[in-house]
């Protein structure tokens, strides 16, 4: 049987679909614009265009015509009429009985509605149509097509959108559509001059209207046509990349990119294949979601709350010179529609100087910050704050400085025998930290050349745990060590979400929980495992 919205409001909620005729008038609506259109107004133009369609069939009714209503019964070859389908014409073709032992006794008529057979019901007392007035049936939606859309809009853009792009004839760039076989024809010739005016400019980024300077494209030319048929064949070319935010667009030469933006650090590839169970303690899950690794769990920022974002530095990150692109941070950061990698403005709070960053939305990080951090004095476990600009495509970094002063800091060595050690040495310290997150390095290329190793050699994840919390409980008399810092310290020589990190601590008998998330070490119930 046909299922019916309560309401005639209810067509345009989630069972709307985009119909052939649809798809046809959104041709022509592009044909006569003669310049794309984005998804939004095309929505409210179908909305618009069935109301009207809706409102003629609906004048073209007579007293003669028969109402389909489920209560009533139907004979093959009657002539009936559906409000609920827009007015649309049917036959009945049959009527036969229906089995639904739920409903009670009824009868379903197949019946032909514009080139199509459907079944319907009929003698059927308990529906919901029934209850509707005629009145309401017959009547014209008091809404114009900006309310439906404000109030139901979501369903109809979802539909357009997937039956667009669908269809191999339109084009599509930035939530903007059109015909493709009415693109200005953009030759290679076009496309070699665009790449010699980015080389010129270093690369980039320049919009798309800075490079139709340079190109000889007819003079009646829409010039909103002009710059769609452009951006579709530069995103055609794997020489360029999109790398404006969104409402923006911007090009840049593939070749001229920093390397680590198409080809990430192996420091920030997390190790995914560690298994963990279901629940951890939920003083445990707080953690994680404080941590807000890219990797792991984490909350959103409430509404008004993603002006500013403090975070501690974690080593990987601190290393290879870039952000986690976590939860709170994405709400910072620049986004795009169809870029995966966006150019924006980093400045100092400080200093004033302005310096390049790269989101790499694939990858969950932000690129650009290694000489920044040098400059500034950063180190794992250091606090920084982070907050968006007064322009689009400019964020705003704080490192938290502060006079140096040498304090005793945990410091992770890389030793002669394949390990990593800890000690509390003596450190010049220039910015503000967290005690329980802060690694120092005495020899970073050690280190790098440890973690080389330590990943070759694939130690298994409960040996590496175990060595690195041992090392980390001798620092202090009570030989105990916190989530977090473990968490910190094993991300010194291999990339790892909390969630296993975590796990083990759960599961595993050696690790004792002594209060306030942290742990001790049981020397003899890790003898017995092994």
């Amino acid at each position: 049987m046909a299922e019916y919205p309560a309401n005639p409001s209810q067509l345009w909620g989630e069972s709307f679909t985009l119909i052939d005729t649809d798809l046809e008038f959104i041709n022509n609506l592009l044909l006569e614009e003669g310049a794309p259109m984005e998804s939004e107004r095309l929505a409210v133009a179908v909305i618009r265009e069935r109301l009207q369609s809706e409102a003629k069939r609906r004048a073209k009714l007579s007293p003669e015509d028969t109402i389909y209503l489920p209560r009533l019964a139907y004979e093959p070859g009657q002539h009936l009429v559906f409000p609920m389908l827009g007015f649309a014409r049917g036959t009945v073709l049959s009527v036969r009985p229906g089995e639904n032992p739920q409903v009670g006794p009824f009868e379903v008529v197949r019946a032909q509605v514009d080139g199509a057979e459907r079944e319907f019901a009929s003698r059927l007392e308990n529906h919901r149509i029934n209850t509707i007035p005629l009145e309401t049936l017959m009547g014209a939606s008091e809404r114009s097509p900006e309310q439906i859309f404000a109030d139901q809009g979501g369903a109809v853009l979802g539909a357009l959108k997937e039956r667009l792009a669908q269809s191999p004839d339109i084009a599509k760039i930035a939530d903007r559509w059109f015909p493709r076989s009415l693109l200005v024809e953009i030759s290679r010739g076009h496309l070699n001059l665009a790449e010699a005016v980015l080389d010129v400019a270093g690369g980039g980024p320049l919009p798309t209207s800075a490079l139709l300077e340079h190109l000889e494209l007819p003079a009646n030319v829409d010039p909103r046509l002009a710059s769609f048929s452009l951006e579709f064949a530069l995103y055609q070319d794997e020489r360029f990349e999109e790398v404006g935010p969104a409402g923006e667009m911007a090009w840049f030469l593939k070749r001229l990119e920093p390397p680590e933006v198409n080809f990430p650090p192996r420091r920030l590839a997390c190790d995914k294949d560690t298994s963990a169970p279901a629940a951890l303690s939920e003083p445990l899950q707080a953690l994680m979601r404080e941590l807000d690794d890219e990797w792991g769990p984490g909350e959103k920022p409430a509404d008004g709350e993603a002006g500013e974002v403090s975070l501690i530095l974690s080593f990987p990150h601190w290393r290879v010179g870039t952000l986690p692109l976590n939860s709170r941070l994405e709400a910072i950061f620049p986004h795009a529609h169809e870029a995966t990698r966006i150019l924006f403005e980093f400045i100092d709070s400080e200093s004033g100087e302005r310096f390049p960053g790269w989101v790499v939305a694939p990858f969950r990080f932000v690129f650009g910050l290694a000489e920044w951090y040098l400059k500034k004095g950063l180190l794992p476990g250091g606090i920084l704050r982070v907050r968006s600009g007064q322009q689009p495509g400019e964020i705003v970094l704080d490192a938290a400085t502060r006079r140096p002063a040498r304090e005793w800091v945990r410091t992770a060595t890389a030793s002669g025998n394949n390990r990593l050690t800890f000690t509390m040495q003596k450190q010049s310290v220039a910015v503000e930290y967290d005690e329980l997150s802060v690694i120092a390095v005495d020899d970073p290329h050690a280190v790098d050349e440890l973690w080389l190793r330590m990943n070759e050699q694939k130690l298994p994840l409960e040996q590496l745990i175990a060595d690195v919390f041992r090392e980390l409980a001798k620092l202090n008399p009570q030989s105990t060590v916190h989530a977090r810092t473990l968490y910190c310290a094993v991300n010194v020589v291999r990339r790892l979400a909390p969630t296993p990190v975590f796990a083990e601590l759960m599961t595993r008998p050696y690790f004792a929980h002594v209060g306030d998330l942290y742990y001790r070490f049981d020397e003899v119930k890790w003898t017995e495992s092994r």
